[in-house]
């Protein structure tokens, strides 16, 4: 998949590896079910430990003078998750902003049309949507991809070492 395909996505950027087959249909003659269900849950979390970390290198610090919106927040909000659907054999990753993370709340003065007086007002914004506008850009600011510059620096590390962990759990190495 190519950089030029995710550039049209707003919400998520999905992954399918393949290439493994031959290792995949091994497990399934080798290993019993739950055995093969572990290794394949490590060997994607163990994947998505070398993305995010990928990520995080990659994330841009706020470098603005804003004193509510410390430096560093964004990369610190990144983290994954490993999800495997009760009964198969396949575990799906998930790695990028907690969505449950959210910038300071701010108070500030602004002016309401409504009703001609100074008011204050109370700012929150969740640290996805802020991930959301740097990685796809918005109308008044260019995209910075690191998502993406993360996943592409790094997608040959994860397969490896994704094989390396079915491989050992072949006792193949």
């Amino acid at each position: 998949m190519s950089t030029k395909d995710l550039t049209g996505l707003s919400n998520i950027v999905s992954v399918k590896m393949s290439g493994m087959d031959e290792l995949i249909k091994q497990m399934e003659d080798v290993l019993p079910k739950k055995v093969r269900q572990k290794v394949v849950k490590d060997a994607v979390t163990n994947g998505c430990d070398i993305l995010l970390w990928a990520m995080k290198k990659e994330c841009p610090e706020y470098m603005g003078n804003d004193p509510d919106e410390p430096a560093g927040m964004m990369a610190d909000a990144l983290s994954f998750v490993v999800r495997r659907p009760r009964g198969e054999d396949y575990a799906v990753g998930y790695v990028g902003p907690n969505k449950y993370s959210i910038y300071p709340r701010v108070l500030k003065q602004e002016w309401s049309k409504k009703n001609g007086k100074t008011v204050k007002v109370d700012y929150h914004r969740k640290v996805m949507t802020a991930a959301r506008y740097v990685e796809f850009g918005t109308s008044r600011g260019n995209a910075n991809p690191f998502m993406r510059r993360a996943f592409v620096s790094s997608k040959d590390a994860i397969v490896d070492v994704m094989q390396t962990i079915i491989k050992k759990a072949l006792g193949l190495r």
